[in-house]
């Protein structure tokens, strides 16, 4: 039995010693001059093996050169201790108390040689928290749950967003929604940083390297800090119950436009969940969310940002007063490091949801609160979808065409499953029914004989397929007959890969109950031929 299954039962410094010979006995007492028998000494005479030396005179130019040094240490230091306070979390002791110039000037001068956390493994996994923050009901209910993975060696970047209302497991036999994680342990050990890593690190089967929490206010003032952002918004909508300050409602839109926004408007285009056009909904406001750190990654680390010194300053301000994080100083200018070289058409966006394609679905425990939970009973697909995220890249290279065919009897299993595909970036370029129902093993007809083996390899352990580079005389003649009309598949009038779904598949991927009409068709794919219902 699954840890999901029983959710509704559940739901509520050491001192060596020495030897004498080892160090130094400055106490010890050394022989006295003797002299020698043969002459007494006269008195007031020096023992012949000393010598005598002349006090150095000490010039003008040496002072000079004292003085100076004596200033650029003062500066070093005064600009660790700034960095010190610039970089503090709110809540540990002040930066006076904990500062220290010679740690601070060990990081400085061995920060370029030294690896962030993750490097040695090509990925570094940081997690992003939303707060309302004080003077909002649930202060530290967790409104934003992402993951940003950076992969030095290719420059990629990965965004997952996690849904407020999913289901984690928080102790042995505890189970909790993950916004109310942060809360729980902030309200018990005065921050909550590392217990909601922890908890996502047992989620995702992944190491969470860093963290940060910010709040409402200080998202705001960032966003004006550094000059506001652009943002590409991709679907207009409209909302009627935004919630004011005063806690009644007011209406906000936002036009399918790229749009500058400042604070308080980016902060409503990311909180908004009651729009219309789709845009009603935690999942649509979590690539909402994803947008707008896309570009504030293009703003902060473009180069009118980091040569504006009010800008900076402002920045630094307001680290210590709206912020809890890990990063300290040399990692945070670091990491900026590495993601400059960041393109857009290398970050890859995953959100988890409970769309019909999606690999999360709604319950309601025993004491009636709505929860999210895996489909398959476990954390296992979700897992392996983000281990596996930046195998995107490589699949984008070979843009693979798929064609998608139901050979079963399940009606709309083609449909969803090109919807639940595209999601992990496969290019479904059709789906239709096969010529028969009665296939019971899924299997990949490969015309590319082994040319895109990465997205082969990930098709076939996702579809759990057999695939073959022996193509039946059958679908090569329905190929052949179709090349002067097939323009919407390829030039050549056939996919890449053919695969056609066995009975093995359907028992595994859970169809929705309702079934949509055929006009929801046009965006999932290029034609369609399946029946979606009997």
């Amino acid at each position: 039995m699954s840890p999901i299954d029983g959710l509704n039962r559940r739901s509520k410094i050491i001192h060596k010693n020495r030897q004498d010979d080892s160090r130094i006995n400055f106490l010890r007492e050394t022989p006295a001059f003797r002299p020698s028998p043969s002459k007494p000494p006269d008195a007031g005479a020096r023992p012949p093996s000393l010598k005598t030396f002349d006090r150095p005179k000490v010039s003008k130019l040496s002072v000079v050169k004292i003085v100076l040094i004596l200033t650029l240490i003062f500066l070093i230091t005064g600009a660790m201790y700034l960095s010190e306070i610039v970089f503090s979390s709110p809540g540990n002791e002040s930066g006076l108390n904990k500062f220290n110039p010679f740690r601070q000037l060990a990081r400085l001068v061995t920060s370029g040689d030294k690896n962030l956390a993750g490097e040695d493994r090509d990925r570094i996994n940081f997690l992003l928290l939303g707060v309302g923050g004080v003077g909002h009901d649930g202060p530290y209910l967790t409104d934003t749950i992402m993951v940003a993975s950076l992969k030095p060696s290719t420059d990629e970047v990965a965004l997952i967003s996690l849904p407020r209302d999913l289901i984690v497991p928080v102790a042995p036999g505890d189970w909790q929604k993950i916004n109310q994680v942060y809360a729980m342990a902030k309200a018990a050990k005065g921050e909550g940083g590392p217990t909601i890593a922890q908890v996502t690190e047992r989620v995702l089967d992944i190491k969470i390297n860093y963290y940060a929490a910010i709040d409402f206010s200080g998202f705001e003032k960032f966003i004006d800090d550094i000059g506001g952002i652009t943002i590409e918004v991709e679907n207009e909508f409209v909302d009627r119950q935004y919630p004011t300050d005063d806690f009644l409602t007011q209406t906000v839109s936002f036009e399918a436009r790229p749009q500058p926004m400042d604070g308080a408007t980016a902060l409503i285009f990311a909180r908004s969940r009651h729009g219309d056009n789709g845009e009603g909904s935690d999942f649509a406001r979590s690539k909402r969310q994803q947008l707008i750190i896309q570009a504030v990654k293009n703003k902060v680390l473009s180069l009118s940002t980091l040569i504006n010194p009010k800008r900076i300053s402002a920045t630094f301000e307001l680290l210590g007063n709206h912020l809890e994080t890990n990063l300290s100083a040399w990692q945070a200018i670091k990491l900026g490091q590495l993601a400059q070289a960041v393109n857009d058409d290398k970050i890859y966006r995953l959100v988890l949801d409970d769309s019909p394609w999606g690999l999360l679905e709604p319950n309601i425990t025993e004491q009636g609160a709505y929860v999210l939970q895996p489909k398959d009973g476990n954390y296992k697909k979700i897992q392996s979808v983000v281990n596996n995220i930046f195998d995107a890249g490589k699949m984008k290279e070979e843009n693979a065409l798929i064609e998608i065919q139901n050979g079963t009897e399940a009606p709309g299993l083609a449909y969803y499953s090109t919807l639940y595909l595209q999601t992990l970036n496969y290019n479904i370029v059709q789906y239709s029914n096969a010529p028969t129902h009665d296939y019971q093993r899924t299997i990949i007809y490969d015309f590319t004989d082994g040319q895109k083996d990465t997205t082969l390899k990930k098709l076939k352990g996702e579809l759990d397929a057999y695939v073959s580079t022996t193509i039946p005389d059958y679908i090569q003649k329905n190929y052949a007959a179709a090349t002067s009309t097939a323009s919407a598949r390829t030039a050549t009038g056939r996919p890449d890969f053919l695969v056609i779904l066995g009975l093995d598949y359907s028992l595994t991927f859970t169809l929705p109950e309702a079934q949509p009409d055929l006009t929801a068709t046009s965006t999932a794919a290029t034609t369609t031929g399946e029946t979606l219902a009997e």
